[in-house]
């Protein structure tokens, strides 16, 4: 099955009160017909914003400081005076920015897109017989098109933010 960020939109906007749901995403997800035809549904009740650049501080390991902040102050801008009630973090990367976004939209509830979408890839997968009964810890297996270095800095950043769970 193929589950992408539209769990998290639907769940954002159950959550939204007279505020606006922000969708940070990449423009790469932004542009699927599956988001975009969600998106129009909620018309002018979302934000779409597409973040390039923003999954690159992660990738640097950059999860904080000046630059960043800079980065999101000026990304950000154009919403400073929207009421938003509700901010999906809508690639795998942004939650690791969750501390260093909420300071923008400190009213807001952050929403890790990944959660609400592993939660439908579940169900999915157990929909269509798919899921493995096994009871036994798993393993995970980190694999990247971005070279050793890289993969290996993003599996120690992500072992990082598993611990805290």
């Amino acid at each position: 099955p193929v589950v992408g960020i539209q769990p998290a939109l639907r769940l954002a906007q159950t959550l939204r009160k007279d505020g606006q749901v922000l969708v940070m995403a990449t423009p790469a997800t932004l542009s699927t017909p599956t988001y975009k035809n969600l998106a129009h549904q909620y018309g002018e009740r979302t934000i779409h914003l597409p973040c390039p650049g923003l999954m690159d501080f992660v990738e640097r390991g950059e999860l904080s400081g000046e630059k960043l902040h800079a980065f999101l102050k000026n990304l950000l801008a154009r919403y400073q005076g929207n009421i938003v009630d509700v901010v999906v973090l809508g690639c795998t990367h942004y939650p690791l920015l969750a501390h260093a976004i909420q300071p923008f939209y400190p009213d807001a509830m952050l929403i890790d897109g990944s959660n609400e979408t592993a939660d439908q890839l579940e169900r999915a997968l157990t929909t269509q017989h798919l899921a493995t009964p096994a009871t036994a810890p798993g393993h995970i297996t980190f694999l990247s098109s971005a070279g050793l270095d890289m993969a290996q800095r993003m599996s120690n950043l992500y072992q990082e933010a598993l611990a805290q769970l």
